[in-house]
């Protein structure tokens, strides 16, 4: 069963940005959409979106741990913190899993192109 969880959104009228979390299994995946000028102008399309998918059945709390949270908090608040009240964006948490030595798979992807990185 695939459970998807809006985390943060931020909207100025002309462009907007959300971040949400797709539990899967023991499969996590952590997206950020952007919509609007702003986004066509920098990657040539609109929405265009990029994830990060986590493998594995301590997943939550690796991920947790990776950005300096309790582990045993529950991953949509810790997410929560991390997007609106820390600023935080997936690049980040990019940063925070190679630092562990995380591995994760990355996409960046439009309407029509993916751009896949397998897991590093």
């Amino acid at each position: 069963m695939k459970e998807r969880c809006l985390i943060w959104r931020e909207d100025d009228g002309e462009e907007s940005r959300e971040a949400a979390l797709v539990r899967r299994g023991d499969r996590l995946c952590i997206e950020e959409i952007s919509r609007g000028p702003l986004t066509r102008a920098m990657f040539g399309a609109s929405p265009y979106g990029r994830r990060i998918v986590i493998e594995g059945e301590f997943a939550p709390a690796v991920l947790a741990h990776a950005l300096y949270a309790d582990s045993t908090q529950d991953l949509e608040v810790v997410l929560r913190q991390f997007f609106q009240v820390g600023g935080g964006r997936l690049v980040d948490i990019e940063d925070a899993l190679d630092r562990e030595n995380v591995p994760y798979v990355y996409a960046a992807y439009t309407k029509d192109e993916v751009a896949f990185r397998p897991a590093c």
